[in-house]
């Protein structure tokens, strides 16, 4: 038995660097086995502490068979050295090992050392650039002009170690190791051991945003110990971006600069701010630092808001209007005075603070942080329309795909797109948590996108924190953006008063919380009406769900317990609870109830039109306004490989769908899209169609002609 030793050392410079507590076993065994293919078995995980802040884990494993392979995958935040070790311990071998150096995101010195052990020297490590053509296990698509490929002969038999470097966009330098064993080597051992510096996280100085995890520290950027005004704090959520966070910006003065946050030419910059301000006098004193109001007026403040201003870039201009009208683009040579500069508007400074907190006039700081100013720099990106380069206001809804409806397909709020996070959503709204007879704030400070209320101010203020019951932004109900269909996993939640709306919610857990703010739970909300569904219902299913749930026989009873799910609804912010997002209406539920290619079931109700609600504005419905009414759902294959709806049986224990209409009807494509389409009647007759669907499925031979569509259905599921 031959044993192979393979030694990754990832090293991130820093102050401190080996300061930091041990790496955590069981995080880094989630690291590593989510990238080890399933055919490879864990015979062990053992970790030691090689010294401090440094740990060692060994992963022994054994390979199924001779064309088995494994990826591992591991990040690094700065262009330090990437120590790649390998040894053979074979008698009559040799002992090679590879040193890679970064001298930046994507350029790569490579060293090479030999030595032999004191045996027959004769089998020695072959190191090849480019195409081996004597290794045929090797899928070809994989190799390429700067694959480097480590390969050694024993017995005639090929064992092969391919390595590549990749830099993924949203996250930091990756190391990747793909290994690959040809021709007869049936049972072999290999030891893994990766040596890794642990990363501290980016410190932070908002409460509300913190960096994702794996994030690093801007280049050049170095913390403080927190301070009275301007703390500052950045990391990078992808190579070319970086993230500046201030905390309680100086308004004791007209103009402060902030010469580390420098901006050239190719820059993409998008400002948000928040918060409140203490500007001194008496009575009510705080007001919001971006649109503050009038004392005894509802009226936007023009003597005291912050600006910014960037010289050779931008003239001093409002944050409000900063906000609304970015992002900002630098597509000119700009010198080196071109950095952040904030400024405040007070007819005097020395009483401003952070003090003494009241909640200002009309309630607009009642539950706001201190005043704080985020700044998003994208590098090379003023003039490119590559998609890593796109900015989008943090609550614009934007999405990369689409369904068959046209609709977009796991939409994303920008914020999330850009700083991998959730978005902050009250904080970047500002705001405030406002009771009954106070004004209502509008989402034009985080959007760019055209949004509607669908809401009940006079109804629905929920407890505060502090004082008398409201809601934030005097929201009472639902803020929306536009139709979209998910795809994720549902989870039952709660049947509401039915003497208020009698409504179903359910949460809809996204693999990526994709659509998630910083007030969503496990997932996104689902909720609709059990009048216009449930109670309507003639399926077997769908009553029997009723029942369930009218009877209160628990969760494992409903079949809704970590389904695979789609769900079509209106995307929106409940703000009468948090203003976290929900489908509300939900317009089409599936869900997938049982997984059988012979017998494949999914439970559905399809509609064009519901309400939000007792938190609704009274009465008000959203549609679904598709074609001819039709709605389209395409379901993902059974298994692996290209697959094809081979028929949907109706009849007695088989599939079922009730019509609230005539005229109304079903269908489905024999394609590999798998597509369902339903035809409702127009969304104002409000229309339904419910019950099950049994699926059998049918695989596909794949040829040259398949394997395109089934890399077309890859990307578009």
């Amino acid at each position: 038995m031959k044993t192979l030793k393979l030694l990754l050392a990832l090293m991130c410079i820093g102050a401190n660097l080996f300061s930091q507590p041990p790496a955590d076993t069981t995080l880094l065994k989630k690291s590593i086995g989510s990238h080890i293919d399933k055919k490879f078995i864990f015979h062990e995980v053992q970790n030691e502490t090689v010294k401090p802040g440094i740990s060692k884990l060994i992963s022994r494993i054994q390979l199924n068979s001779p064309t088995d392979q494994a990826s591992l995958t591991l990040n690094a935040c700065s262009s330090s050295d990437i120590k790649f070790d390998w040894s053979w311990n074979d008698p009559g071998g040799s002992y090679t090992r590879q040193v890679r150096k970064l001298k930046g995101p994507s350029e790569i010195e490579l060293v090479t050392e030999t030595s032999k052990y004191p045996f027959d020297a004769k089998k020695v490590f072959e190191v090849k650039i480019g195409k081996i053509d004597d290794v045929q296990s090797i899928p070809e698509n994989i190799l390429n002009d700067n694959a480097l490929i480590f390969s050694k002969k024993i017995d005639n038999v090929q064992f092969v170690l391919l390595s590549s470097s990749q830099f993924e966009i949203g996250k930091n330098y990756v190391w990747k190791v793909d290994m690959y064993i040809s021709d007869q080597l049936k049972e072999h051992s290999d030891i893994f051991s990766f040596y890794i510096q642990p990363t501290p996280p980016p410190v932070q100085v908002l409460p509300f945003f913190q960096a994702p995890p794996g994030a690093c520290e801007c280049p050049g950027y170095i913390s403080s110990s927190p301070s009275v005004f301007d703390n500052l704090s950045c990391f990078m959520s992808a190579q070319n971006t970086e993230i500046w966070s201030i905390s309680k910006p100086d308004v004791t003065k007209q103009d402060i600069g902030y010469p580390g946050i420098k901006f050239r030419k190719g820059d993409l910059i998008q400002i948000s701010a928040g918060g409140c301000v203490q500007t001194g006098g008496t009575g009510l004193t705080w007001k919001r630092y971006v649109e503050p109001m009038k004392g005894g007026l509802q009226e936007i403040d023009d003597k005291y808001f912050g600006s910014v201003y960037i010289p050779g870039i931008l003239e001093s201009e409002k944050l409000a209007n900063a906000m609304r009208n970015a992002p900002i683009k630098v597509v000119s040579e700009v010198g080196n005075e071109s950095y952040l500069h904030l400024q405040y508007s007070d007819d005097g400074f020395g009483d401003n603070s952070y003090n003494d907190h009241d909640n200002g006039w009309w309630e607009q700081c009642r539950e706001m942080e201190d005043a704080w100013v985020i700044v998003i720099i994208k590098h090379d990106c003023s003039e490119s329309s590559d998609l890593q380069c796109a900015l989008p206001a943090p609550l614009d809804l934007v999405s990369t795909r689409s369904d068959a409806n046209g609709l977009p397909l796991n939409p994303q709020w920008g914020w999330q797109a850009t700083t991998k996070t959730k978005v902050p959503e009250k904080e970047i709204l500002n705001f405030s948590f406002k009771s009954v007879g106070m004004p209502e704030d509008g989402v034009e400070l985080g959007t760019h996108q055209a949004t509607h209320k669908n809401n009940n101010p006079t109804k629905c203020p929920q407890a505060g924190i502090t004082g008398p019951y409201g809601t934030y932004g005097r929201i009472g109900g639902h803020v929306n953006w536009q139709n979209a269909i998910f795809h994720g996993n549902i989870f039952w939640e709660s049947h509401s008063d039915p003497a208020k709306d009698d409504d179903y919610s359910l949460q809809l857990k996204m693999e990526n919380e994709e659509g998630y703010t910083s007030s969503n739970g496990e997932g996104i909300g689902v909720e609709f009406s059990s009048d216009e569904v449930i109670d309507r219902a003639k399926s077997k299913w769908w009553k029997n769900l009723r029942t369930v749930v009218d009877q209160n026989l628990g969760s494992t009873s409903l079949g809704i317990n970590g389904q695979e799910a789609f769900v079509i609804g209106m995307v929106g912010l409940d703000c009468a609870h948090s203003c976290f997002t929900e489908l509300h209406p939900a317009f089409l539920m599936a869900v997938h109830v049982k997984k059988d290619i012979d017998d494949d079931v999914w439970a559905i109700f399809v509609r064009n039109r519901g309400d939000e609600g007792y938190c609704g504005g009274y009465g008000q419905k959203e549609d679904l306004n598709l074609p001819n009414n039709v709605v389209a759902l395409c379901l993902p294959s059974p298994e692996n490989g290209l697959w094809q709806i081979n028929d949907i049986p109706f009849g007695l224990g088989l599939s079922e769908l009730q019509y609230s209409h005539d005229g109304m009807n079903f269908s489905f494509k024999q394609d590999t899209k798998h597509t369902l389409l339903f035809t409702l009647k127009a969304p104002a007759e409000e229309s339904l169609i419910e019950g099950e669907l049994h699926i059998k499925w049918k695989k596909i031979m794949m040829d040259k002609k398949n394997i395109a569509k089934y890399d077309d259905l890859k990307k578009n599921h």
